[in-house]
């Protein structure tokens, strides 16, 4: 927990750091220069909405969407002084909807922006522009102010504007993110979290110059980077397996020097065990594998290359250094167990593991077979990786596995 924590919310920290010093020791900066601080976090914020769509990521998608036109509506809505009765009641309608508004955003799951769903989503994130002209429209501010018990009105800190009873919208919206975040710690929840913070505290210190603009634009910076982690992810991480692909093997193979080495390796009779067992548990064969060679010692660096092939590379060793190390990643897959689920086995966990190890639960294994080849003089990557093939087919023809070496 501790580690996705960090994982999560060092970088945004570091820059909210940042950007309150900026705000607290230069203001003639800011003001110097006011045009483009104002204009810099629509300019990013446009470019993550414009990706986030592209790459089909949604939820950065509307975050992004959400802090753009909260931020808009800051500076179209609040600048005059909140005793401005038009003013304030902007305030109050914008603080009181858009915490509620992350709640549905995040319930959300079409994987397209022109699903029904996602168009009454962009309908709603909209509303945060035309809800201050509705309230200030329809409602009438100074009876307004009469019906509200005074404590709800009650002010956080001397200058600030913004009441106790605002806390409600945004308690609901923290708490229910919160633990969505303990219970399933990821990158997108431990952003709407983020927002929520930031925005409470840009509200309740409104009056501060360029605290809005300021905030946005680190709640754009680190939007930004998510999605920018979310586009390597999809380019270089196999899905199924959650380590390295070919394109980021190709990356590595153009890298290296002139003393590495490259194993290949699959499953033996993959295509038998699909066919006996089905998909979903050739599925965790192949993640069972992956996991396996990830934690391979002596530096090596493991790749998916393809179906069940995949890619082990050695910086600054030859075939005989490693030879031990692939061995024992193979000993370690042949020795792993399967259990395979009977018909009649519950669904519940704690039911499940108590029929473990019974009759009617199966335990399959699974080997693999490996080729491995380093550098020789004059020869490219290309050259090393099918000289490791070659000695994966002869690893294969010898009863598979075991580790054989080119040459």
């Amino acid at each position: 927990m501790l580690d996705n924590m960090y994982k999560h919310f060092a970088l945004p920290f570091s820059l909210i750091v940042i950007g309150m010093y900026v705000v607290l020791s230069q203001p003639s900066f800011l003001f110097k220069y006011s045009i483009i601080v104002e204009l810099l976090p629509y300019g990013v914020l446009l470019i993550v909405i414009a990706v986030s769509a592209l790459l089909m990521q949604f939820e950065h998608f509307y975050q992004s969407l959400v802090v753009f036109l909260l931020y808009l509506t800051i500076q179209l809505h609040m600048q005059v002084a909140m005793d401005n009765g038009e003013t304030y009641l902007s305030f109050l309608s914008v603080n009181l909807y858009w915490p509620f508004l992350i709640l549905y955003l995040h319930s959300v799951r079409d994987r397209s922006l022109k699903s029904t769903s996602a168009v009454i989503a962009m309908v709603a994130i909209g509303a945060l522009l035309i809800l201050p002209i509705i309230a200030q429209y329809f409602i009438d501010q100074e009876q307004l102010l009469v019906n509200i018990p005074v404590g709800l009105l009650g002010l956080v800190k001397a200058d600030s504007v913004f009441p106790v009873g605002l806390f409600v919208s945004y308690i609901c919206a923290t708490v229910f993110m919160g633990v969505l975040y303990v219970l399933w710690p990821t990158h997108t929840k431990a952003n709407w979290l983020l927002i929520i913070g930031l925005m409470v505290f840009l509200f309740i210190n409104l009056r501060m110059p360029f605290i809005s603009s300021i905030l946005s634009l680190t709640l754009a910076l680190v939007l930004l980077s998510g999605l920018m982690r979310e586009a390597f992810y999809l380019a270089y991480i196999d899905e199924l397996t959650k380590i390295p692909s070919r394109k980021a093997l190709q990356k590595h193979l153009n890298s290296l020097g002139r003393s590495y080495s490259i194993a290949m390796l699959d499953v033996d009779h993959f295509k038998k065990f699909n066919d006996t067992h089905g998909h979903d548990v050739g599925d965790q064969v192949l993640m069972l594998v992956a996991t396996k060679i990830n934690q391979v010692k002596g530096g090596g660096k493991a790749y998916r290359y393809g179906g069940e092939e995949f890619t082990i590379v050695f910086s600054g060793k030859n075939s005989d250094e490693v030879a031990p190390y692939l061995n024992e990643v193979r000993e370690s897959i042949m020795n792993y167990k399967i259990a395979l689920r009977s018909n009649s086995r519950p669904k519940d966990n704690e039911k499940g593991k108590q029929g473990r190890g019974s009759k009617a639960e199966r335990n399959v294994g699974v080997t693999i077979s490996m080729g491995v080849a380093n550098y020789i003089n004059g020869s490219k990557p290309e050259d090393v990786l099918k000289n490791a093939d070659t000695a994966l087919y002869k690893a294969k023809s010898s009863g598979r596995n075991c580790v054989k070496q080119f040459g």
